[in-house]
């Protein structure tokens, strides 16, 4: 039942804000499982086109740069969003 109130906070989150900046605020500010509800919510909305993808600097800027740091997080990005323009092309 908690994972299923999870979800539904993190479409909350999503569904009243249109920036990245305002879903994580809104993801925090419910309480409970933040961490996971802003993850989940942030995920959804970095696909959605219609969602300010601007992070304040500070977010990023304070990243390190260790074995799974800024370096790291920079390639991840690029291979998902590789994959998922994969699946566009092959689902069209």
């Amino acid at each position: 039942m908690a994972k299923m109130f999870t979800v539904f906070m993190a479409l909350e989150a999503l569904k009243s804000a249109n920036t990245l900046c305002g879903i994580m605020k809104n993801s925090v500010g419910y309480g409970g499982d933040t961490d996971t509800v802003a993850a989940i919510a942030v995920a959804l909305a970095s696909q959605c086109s219609d969602v300010d993808q601007l992070l304040p600097d500070a977010l990023v800027s304070g990243l390190e740069d260790g074995e799974f740091g800024l370096a790291y997080l920079n390639k991840l990005d690029a291979g998902l969003i590789s994959l998922t323009q994969k699946q566009k092309v092959t689902t069209t």
